[in-house]
């Protein structure tokens, strides 16, 4: 999954203490977010899957993860009672995988650092 640190490096002025320690905060709160996109669509709660999505986009909008950002978007923004439930799960599993595949590499860039 391709992302960026740069933005953070921009911040941080490349101060790598400071950029472990935001990077840390992605590993830790990522799982979460993922946890409540997951109870809401279990819960058929729409709204609440909407917000799900909406506050996960935040954090991987900063790592420029273009591809989970527009499923993200599918789910935030088209998504409604009509789309299929088969069309939600394929699209929820596929932001899983790819939001793990992420924080796996964080860590792996924080371990390095």
């Amino acid at each position: 999954m391709n992302f960026s640190i740069e933005c953070i490096d921009e911040v941080t002025q490349n101060d790598s203490s400071l950029r472990n320690e935001i990077l840390q905060l992605f590993i830790d709160n990522l799982p979460d977010y993922i946890d409540e996109l997951e109870f809401s669509f279990k819960q058929n709660d729409l709204e609440g899957l909407k917000k799900s999505a909406h506050k996960l986009k935040t954090p991987l909008l900063t790592l420029k993860v273009e591809g989970i950002i527009n499923l993200l978007e599918f789910v935030e923004i088209e998504v409604d009672e009509y789309t299929p439930q088969n069309e939600i799960n394929k699209t929820l599993m596929q932001i899983v995988f790819g939001v793990q595949q992420v924080i796996y590499q964080l860590k792996l860039i924080n371990m390095v650092n």
